[in-house]
This record gives structure tokens, C-alpha cells and sequence, in this order.
């Protein structure tokens, strides 16, 4: 019996490590920033880069403490017309999904007008079948959405 106690002993650090390593998310965002609109009441736009480890997966819904309202919008070019639309969720491409300028974007509606250039707002990412992914988005100036700003 002893003999039996020292070897679990001896092997729970083993055990121990193998468990404590970190599983690898299932999405992942990076480069999320947030860009304060040029006129105050109006709404602010969200962009960020996000990869899938698990497909088909997609973006269902974004929240925040504040804003209230965050919708996922899609720029279109129309005969050289810009005009953009909601979209209800955004399927990952292969395993990357990309929000940026000129493309699919977040729309902040309610932003709270203390917010400065410099604030973080931390934004809560929901997918149709990964767990959610929360991160801090950099708030930014007007027209600074772009990545590298």
C-alpha cells in the first residue's frame, strides 16, 4: 500500500502539469479598436481581426457595458455608391473574419459621452458554437480605425 501511495505521489506533479496547460481558445480577436464618432451622438465604428480554430463557426452578436447597441454592418459599392447594411452574424472565411474600414465594421450606438481617446471599452464576442471571447478595444479618434494607426 505504501509502495502504491509513494508512485501516485510521485506522479501527481506529472498529472498536474498536463492538466494546468492551457487549451488553445477557439476564436480569437486581436486588434480591436473602437473609433469615437466626429460628431458627438452619432455612432462610433468597431473594427478587429478574429481567427477560428473550429469551423464552420461565426460571429452572432457583440456587446458592451457601453455603447448599448452594437449592430454588425457591411459596406457595399453600388455603381460607385457606398452604402452599408446590418448583417446578422458574420461566417469566418476559412478560419480568419476581418473587420475593417471599407468593409464589415461595428456600428456604437449610445456611446457614452465621457469616453476619451485612450479609454479601453472591453467588447464581449458571441459565436454560434465557439464560447465567447472578450476583449479590450483601444478607443481611438475619428478616422484613426485603421489598423497600425
Amino acid at each position: 500500500m505504501r509502495i502504491l501511495a509513494a508512485a501516485l505521489l510521485a506522479a501527481c506533479p506529472i498529472l498536474a502539469s498536463c492538466d494546468s496547460a492551457p487549451a488553445k481558445p477557439a476564436v480569437t480577436v486581436t486588434e480591436a479598436r473602437i473609433t469615437l464618432p466626429a460628431v458627438k451622438g452619432r455612432p462610433g465604428a468597431g473594427y478587429f481581426s478574429a481567427k477560428a480554430t473550429v469551423l464552420p463557426d461565426a460571429i452572432v452578436a457583440v456587446t458592451a457595458p457601453a455603447p448599448t447597441r452594437i449592430e454588425m454592418h457591411e459596406s457595399m459599392d453600388s455603381g460607385g455608391t457606398m452604402s452599408m447594411r446590418a448583417i446578422p452574424s458574420a461566417p469566418f472565411a476559412k478560419n480568419e473574419l476581418a473587420f475593417e474600414p471599407g468593409g464589415m465594421h461595428l456600428m456604437l450606438f449610445d456611446i457614452d459621452p465621457a469616453m476619451q481617446v485612450g479609454d479601453t471599452i472591453p467588447l464581449t464576442f458571441r459565436f454560434t458554437t465557439a464560447p465567447p471571447v472578450t476583449v479590450e478595444a483601444e478607443v481611438l479618434g475619428p478616422g484613426q480605425g485603421h489598423a497600425g494607426h
